[in-house]
C-alpha cells in the first residue's frame, strides 16, 4: 500500500508464481487516486510485472517499487479499458505515486511509449478473434 498525504493509492498486492515467469493475483488489486478515479485489477489476472529489455537489466531491475504500477499497466493493456496513451500515462503517474525515482519512471515511460505498441496491439488482435 502506498499512501501520500493520507490518500490510499493501492491495495496490497497478493500474488502466486505460476512457474512461467508470470504471476497470478490472489486478490483484486485496487488503485484509487485522489481525484476519485478507481481501477480494480481482478483476482486471477496474470502479469509478468515490468517487461524490461535484457540490455537495461543492469540499470532497471525486473522488480522494484514499480511492481504494482506494472500490474495495473499490464491489466490496462490487456483489458483495453484505456487507450494505450492513457495506460502509459497512468503507469507513469502511479510509479511517481509509488516513490519510484524520477529518472527511472521517466525512462520506463519512454520505454512503454516506444515499445508498448507490440503488447497493446497483440491484446487488441485477441479481442477481435
Amino acid at each position: 500500500m502506498v499512501t501520500k498525504a493520507g490518500v490510499k493509492y493501492f491495495s496490497k498486492l497478493v500474488i502466486t508464481p505460476m512457474g512461467t515467469g508470470k504471476f497470478r493475483l490472489l486478490l483484486p488489486l485496487i488503485y484509487s487516486n485522489p481525484y476519485g478515479c478507481q481501477y480494480v485489477v481482478p483476482r486471477g489476472f496474470e502479469t509478468d510485472f515490468a517487461s524490461i529489455p535484457w540490455f537495461l537489466h543492469g540499470i532497471i531491475n525486473k522488480h522494484g517499487k514499480y511492481d504494482v504500477p506494472a500490474v495495473l499497466h499490464d491489466w490496462l493493456y490487456s483489458s483495453g479499458i484505456a487507450s494505450r496513451a492513457e495506460a502509459d500515462k497512468i503507469f507513469m503517474v502511479t510509479m511517481k505515486d509509488a516513490g519510484v525515482k524520477e529518472w527511472k519512471y521517466r525512462m520506463m515511460y519512454i520505454g512503454v511509449r516506444m515499445g508498448g505498441w507490440l503488447a497493446y496491439n497483440k491484446y487488441r488482435r485477441r479481442d477481435k478473434e
